[in-house]
């Protein structure tokens, strides 16, 4: 544990944890396997303090901003303990989606970086051209929807006694926004996963997880950082497969925001291909670079 790390909301620091393992691991470890047991998260867990944290564009706009959940640090140890058994689960059996590199061990940006440049200069030493497509969610975490989660956990052969904690700790959340000290009044908390918790990026990519099922273009993700490219060969191809990337997002109350998408292709010809593809009915701009996993690229 970092002992710098702030307190959450029930104000007891990662320093006294730490300090006082030796004493407190026995009541922690009855108190986590009472909570397995029956299902239920203690109240305290539930509530979380966002800290918006600036990403680009207007300051003013609320949707500029990634909101950040601070939470309780006893709960961060339990969720570790399950994320660390969910990822197990679902390393050892296959899971997740090969193309899949986010929060996963032996995985990073930089091989999926590494694969896709690699199968665009592939192409273009064969002398084809790429159409790449960099999708864009709108508030992917927040728009996670609760039961649909919990049918895709036990759709994957989840234990249920851990589906049953999950299902108890979305439920009955709340949380306030802290900005320099001042606090906003509480909001329950509906759908999504609590951002800045321990388990959520773990949930997020079970969720996520069937997005590449009915692709037959190629789909590199990076938890929700999606980029679907094709040669200009199958060009229809790849329009069929966004419009049932847009069957997939309706299916499972996620949103891609076209206008934020872009789109590229790859070529060593002077004048390449030019074709447009369209995301609900609304073209997908052409860019000339697209910045992708904080590398910036160009035809």
């Amino acid at each position: 544990m970092k002992v710098n790390k702030a307190a959450g909301p029930d104000g007891i620091s990662p320093r006294v944890l730490k300090e006082l393992a030796d004493v407190l691991a026995k009541p922690l470890t009855t108190l986590f396997q009472n909570s397995l047991d029956k299902g239920k998260v203690p109240a305290d867990w539930k509530m979380a303090s966002v800290c918006p944290v600036y990403k680009k564009g207007e300051k003013y706009l609320a949707e500029n901003y990634r909101p950040v959940s601070l939470t309780c640090v006893t709960s961060k140890i339990m969720e570790h303990i399950l994320t660390s058994q969910l990822q197990t689960y679902a390393e050892t059996n296959d899971i997740f989606h090969s193309n899949q590199h986010g929060f996963r061990a032996n995985h990073g940006c930089e091989l999926q970086l590494t694969e896709l440049i690699t199968d665009i200069t592939y192409n273009l030493d064969q002398g084809k051209e790429t159409e790449v497509c960099v999708l864009d969610f709108s508030k992917a975490f927040d728009k996670v929807n609760h039961q649909k989660l919990l049918l895709k956990l036990a759709r994957y052969g989840v234990n249920y006694q851990v589906i049953a904690w999950i299902e108890d700790f979305l439920t009955g959340r709340q949380q306030k926004v802290v900005v320099e000290g001042e606090e906003s009044s509480v909001a329950n908390v509906t759908s999504g996963v609590p951002q800045g918790s321990v388990i959520g990026p773990t949930m997020f990519l079970y969720y996520i997880n069937d997005l590449p099922d009915n692709i037959k273009s190629v789909v590199r993700l990076f938890a929700d950082d999606t980029v679907v490219y094709n040669t200009t060969d199958n060009h229809q191809c790849l329009q069929e497969d966004l419009d049932q990337l847009a069957i997939w997002e309706t299916n499972s109350d996620m949103e891609f925001h076209p206008m934020k998408c872009q789109h590229m292709t790859f070529s060593r010809k002077r004048n390449p291909d030019t074709q447009s593809i369209r995301l609900h009915d609304t073209e997908i701009p052409r860019a000339s670079t697209v910045k992708y996993l904080g590398v910036t690229l160009d035809p």
